[in-house]
């Protein structure tokens, strides 16, 4: 339980720095490249999350 506080302060930074980040490395590719990496790194964005979700949490079961 003291971990909460924790977890939820490393969740809200990772967000925020996603928010930062993303939108610059897109204009980047964008400019540079065109859309299509752009796409491309968004979908790679969206499996290493998907992936991240589904190892990290496991299983959830009812507390209490």
């Amino acid at each position: 339980m003291r971990l909460i506080g924790l977890t939820g302060g490393v969740f809200n930074f990772v967000g925020g720095l996603g928010g930062i980040t993303v939108p610059l490395v897109i204009g980047y590719l964008a400019q540079g490249y065109g859309f299509a990496p752009a796409l491309v790194y968004i979908a790679v964005v969206a499996l290493i999350g998907a992936l991240s979700y589904i190892v990290l949490v496991g299983d959830i079961k009812r507390v209490g």
